[in-house]
This record gives C-alpha cells, sequence and structure tokens, in this order.
C-alpha cells in the first residue's frame, strides 16, 4: 500500500497562475516537473504491479483535491491499472477479514501544528478514543462541506489503524472493547527509505531499512 504522496510537490507550486501571462514561466516550470514526477512514479508503480496488488492512496501532495476525505487519484493519471486499486483517504477496507483503517497523515500533521502533541502514535490513540479521525476539520483542516453527517465519525473499531507520511516508523498494540488494534506510523519514504510491512495474520509490524546495503 502506498499511503499519500506518490509525486513529490513541485517547487513555486504556490506561485502558479492560471490565464495569467506574467506566471507563464513560472507555470511551465512547475507542470513540466509535475509530469517528470508522474512518469517516473509511474515506472516504479509498473515495476511493483508486475509482483503485487498495489493500493494507492492520495495525499496532500498528489494530483487532485486536497479537501478531505480526498477522492481516489484520477484513472487517467495512470499508465497500468491493472492490480491497481484506488482508494479514498481516509480509507477503510478489509484484508483477510481484518478491517484496516488507513490515513495519509494530514490529520495527524494538523494536530501536531495546533496543540502541543508532538507524538503521533499517542494521536492516533486518541484518535481512536475521541471515535473520530479528524478533530481540527474543518477549522484548519480543509474538508468538503457536509450537513447532517461527518464521514470522520468512527463507526466501528479497525483491526489495523495506520497513518502515512510520518517522520519515523513507530508501532504499538491497544486493546479497545475487547478488539485488539495494531497502530502503525509508515515512515515517508522520500525520507527515510524505509518500508513498514505487517504481517496481516499475526498484525506484528516491522519496519525495513533500504538505505543500508544488504
Amino acid at each position: 500500500m502506498i499511503t499519500g504522496n506518490s509525486t513529490p510537490q513541485p517547487k513555486n507550486i504556490e506561485k502558479v497562475s492560471r490565464n495569467s501571462y506574467r506566471a507563464e514561466k513560472i507555470n511551465k516550470e512547475v507542470y513540466t516537473k509535475l509530469s517528470s514526477s508522474l512518469d517516473y512514479f509511474n515506472n516504479v508503480l509498473s515495476t511493483l504491479l508486475t509482483c503485487c496488488k498495489v493500493i494507492l492512496m492520495p495525499g496532500l501532495h498528489d494530483v487532485g483535491s486536497v479537501l478531505l476525505p480526498q477522492k481516489p487519484l484520477n484513472k487517467c493519471l495512470f499508465d497500468n491499472t491493472e492490480g491497481l486499486e484506488l482508494v479514498t483517504n481516509p480509507c477503510t477496507f478489509q484484508l483477510d477479514g481484518k478491517i484496516m483503517l488507513g490515513i495519509s497523515g494530514m490529520s495527524i500533521i494538523d494536530i501536531m501544528d495546533h496543540s502541543n502533541k508532538n507524538d503521533p502514535i499517542e494521536i492516533m490513540k486518541e484518535q481512536l478514543e475521541w471515535r473520530h479521525i479528524c478533530p481540527t476539520a474543518p477549522n484548519t483542516l480543509r474538508t468538503y462541506p457536509f450537513e447532517g453527517i461527518d464521514p470522520f465519525v468512527l463507526k466501528e473499531s479497525p483491526n489495523v489503524f495506520f497513518a502515512g507520511n510520518q517522520s519515523k516508523f513507530d508501532t504499538t498494540v491497544i486493546s479497545q472493547k475487547d478488539i485488539t488494534i495494531r497502530l502503525m506510523c509508515i515512515p515517508r519514504f522520500l525520507n527515510t527509505q524505509k518500508l513498514a510491512v505487517l504481517d496481516i495474520e499475526t498484525l506484528e509490524a516491522f519496519e525495513i531499512d533500504l538505505s543500508q546495503p544488504n
């Protein structure tokens, strides 16, 4: 599973202005860089799809709306979609009978930005206790407007709760209403070159460091 931010955000993207001749040079630089990043990611994705199924979640820097809940990325962005499953952010799905709940990490980062909390795994525990995975929305975290419902309220406890784009790998196990829940902070690969691995049968989790030689 890829938990968002599949491509790096181009520099000067905040300066992009459509239909402005003054920004034409910046627009060209930004979109050229974005196209190059997508081409590179497509090559990586095509390689992965030759050996395994890939579940792809959008993130803050991906091509699409940043409003939560984020819709799945558009299929037209990818050269090969056979074996590729595009999901929302947040997303919930079942894997071998286990309920999986995943987020790209935006809500955790926003909580740390607007509070004195600085431990992602502890924030994840509290999100489950609060039964809400985006408590700062819509005040400081942009979301689609909803009336009468809150899509971020948890109606059931997952077996696995994971958050992507964190500064380091971390994991723990908690019990909630007689349910054992594995919590996982998945490190941002671009910065760490580390992967998080989960044994779906035992719910044991560990990391693999690809920056170290074999």
